[in-house]
């Protein structure tokens, strides 16, 4: 993992071995993403998230963006971390 490398939810519970979903729930729980799973302000300060958009193509509405988290190496530690704490508990 390189310094400037980030990784979406996707890739880091494919990296961990957990599922999609339970990641996203654990990263709720620590109050790292909201309910929306946009990243909260606090976890991008401390180094750990980056807000990265999202732009998709909407066959009625047309382009669409949304902003969405991305893991940043230091989160990925982080996350590591906390996901080896939760198997010895």
């Amino acid at each position: 993992m390189t310094d400037d490398t980030t990784y979406t939810i996707q890739e880091a519970a494919k990296i961990y071995g957990i599922g999609v979903r339970r990641l996203f729930r654990l990263l709720r729980e620590r109050r790292a993403i909201d309910i929306n799973n946009w990243p909260i302000q606090r976890r991008i300060d401390q180094g750990y998230l980056v807000s990265d958009v999202h732009e998709w193509q909407h066959p009625v509405t047309g382009t669409q963006f949304r902003p969405r988290a991305r893991l940043t190496t230091a989160g990925m530690r982080w996350l590591g971390k906390i996901i080896r704490q939760g198997e010895a508990a």
